[in-house]
């Protein structure tokens, strides 16, 4: 199944200030392709743990899973999740040598990425 991605909602990429509505946004019409991408092991649900982003029993319910895992990563950034915890993720996926994903997340439907929050620097990397 394919990710349909709303190119006149998402003009341009996400810039300082980006609100977490726009991300929860970019995160839903690219969830299929997101949950393909990330890769939650090796770091990432350790990451999110840390940070607060998901509680134990979150990380439990996860890690406990040998499918869907990414799926209920981001179902529950998506539907659960404040601003700082959707910035804490895009975060934990960078330090997690995920930046892909974080493109995938930042860019506009020409390829072109931006920054999501002050003090973010989002560095493609080829």
């Amino acid at each position: 199944m394919q990710d349909t991605i709303n190119c006149e909602s998402e003009a341009a990429p996400l810039k300082p200030g980006g609100d977490v509505t726009r991300i929860k946004t970019r995160l839903q019409s690219r969830f299929n392709r997101l949950v393909e991408a990330m890769d939650p092991d090796y770091g990432l649900l350790d990451e999110l743990l840390s940070t607060d982003v998901i509680s134990m029993k979150q990380y439990s319910n996860v890690i406990s899973r040998t499918t869907d895992r990414n799926w209920h990563i981001l179902r529950s950034l998506i539907d659960e999740k404040s601003d700082a915890d959707c910035h804490q993720f895009l975060h934990a996926l960078r330090s997690t040598d995920q930046q892909h994903v974080v493109n995938l997340i930042l860019s506009d439907c020409t390829g072109k990425t931006g920054e999501a929050i002050v003090g973010y620097t989002n560095t493609i990397h080829t």
